[in-house]
């Protein structure tokens, strides 16, 4: 699961170079055969055990029954934008709840029920939610209320159209105006005091198996009752067509009445300063003031960061090697829990990769993270961009600043930065 972080911006909507990177590849459409008896004309994503296509595998984006896909269950679900295979489904009302942004409002679902996909040609509804070609655009979206009661919640099934960069989401303290906020030149990160969920890979579902481990039973973030959701999205287009903005994030609540034990959000975040036509190791430390359980670790950064790496430094002198990325625009999160297998790290591929299983530190271990940083000349022509001429400093933008935030989900004592 993954609740957390606002992240990255350049442009803010003003043309921007037509050498942006294009987004990293998003999945297809699979077999829609052996479809289960509640597929047809389904409202909501049942959850359970039994998959949308009866005869596949479980898989978190294409065969979820936490999140079923809009074109398996509706037959007419044709928006005319990229990206229909990726709108879910909620959960049914007493299990949880979707938030979301669409162009149609508060009146989305009832309009897709009934078929009436109209609004996503109405240029007047659509317009506030494009993204024109060769742009990049970070803002703000604001929810209404979300539940009237206080809720815990654990299982999180997020989904955005192509195009997207990140989300990051935050509760508000009070309910704004519905809708987009003003464009500004580079967003705060405006957190409230809890947030909630952060995603950048298209395989965001926390967490990313059908079953729960053993482990896991109980664990959860508050979901305070009246609260609304400040959701900020990242659009990367560098397409020759136009892209639309639009987000479906299931929140499943965790059965009334069962014990609760709430999950630490740690941000690790490095100090940014990085000269130009130079290559940085940004090493950080924050080490654990008694027994902490890692639940999941994700490294954020930016496009002049080629390889995030994590380790584990124990008490005793010894090192794992923890986590690995090198792929700014599709980075990776991973769970360490007794029932998830993270592909292995493999440094000389340079594939992204984490250790698996309960991962567990004793007071006096560490978390070491190191954002390796190249802002040369070489490494801005494979960005097919221009090399920064001053210092990059953290800012919400992709290229003209950088980030090095290593994401850490935690139960048990506190990680303290060093």
């Amino acid at each position: 699961m993954r609740y957390a972080l606002c992240l990255l911006l350049v442009g803010c909507g003003q043309a921007a170079s037509a050498k942006l990177p294009n987004p990293a590849s998003r999945p297809t459409l699979g077999d829609e055969s052996c479809a289960a008896p509640y597929l047809a004309g389904a409202k909501y994503s049942p959850g359970g055990t039994v998959l949308p296509h009866t005869c596949k595998a479980f898989d978190a984006v294409t065969n979820n029954p936490y999140a079923v896909r809009c074109v398996d269950a509706l037959s007419n679900y044709k928006s005319g934008w990229a990206g229909d295979e990726f709108c879910i489904l909620p959960p049914p009302p007493d299990k949880g709840v979707q938030v979301g942004a669409h162009p149609q409002g508060d009146s989305y679902w009832d309009k897709m029920y009934a078929g009436d996909l109209s609004g996503y040609a109405d240029p007047m509804l659509t317009k506030p939610f494009e993204v024109a070609p060769a742009t990049e655009l970070v803002q703000n979206f604001d929810t209404p209320p979300v539940t009237p009661q206080d809720q815990n919640f654990f299982r999180i099934d997020l989904r955005m159209r192509p195009g997207s960069h990140h989300i990051a989401t935050w509760y508000s303290a009070t309910a704004g105006t519905v809708g987009w906020e003003p464009l500004v030149a580079n967003p705060s990160l405006g957190f409230g005091n809890t947030t909630f969920i952060n995603a950048q890979s298209t395989h965001s579902d926390r967490p990313a198996a059908i079953d729960l481990a053993s482990e896991d039973q109980g664990l959860g973030v508050p979901f305070p009752a009246n609260t609304s959701v400040s959701i900020q999205l990242h659009h990367i287009n560098p397409d020759a067509t136009t892209v639309l903005r639009e987000v479906w994030i299931n929140v499943w609540w965790l059965p009334s009445g069962q014990s609760f034990t709430p999950v630490t959000q740690n941000p690790l975040n490095a100090p940014i300063d990085y000269p130009p036509n130079q290559v940085t190791d940004n090493v950080n430390t924050a080490v654990a003031m008694g027994d902490v359980r890692i639940l999941s670790i994700f490294g954020h950064r930016h496009a002049w960061t080629s390889r995030f790496s994590g380790q584990i430094l124990r008490a005793d002198g010894t090192t794992e090697e923890m986590y690995d990325s090198f792929n700014w625009r599709e980075i990776p999160t991973y769970e360490l829990d007794s029932l998830t297998k993270n592909p292995q790290l493999d440094v000389a591929k340079q594939l992204d990769g984490s250790i698996s299983g309960m991962t567990v530190l004793h007071q006096g271990d560490k978390i070491q993270f190191d954002c390796h940083v190249d802002t040369t000349a070489t490494h801005a022509s494979e960005l097919g961009v221009d090399p920064p001429t001053s210092n990059l400093h953290f800012s919400n933008e992709a290229f003209g600043g950088e980030m090095c935030i290593f994401y850490v989900e935690s139960t048990g004592a506190t990680l303290k930065m060093q």
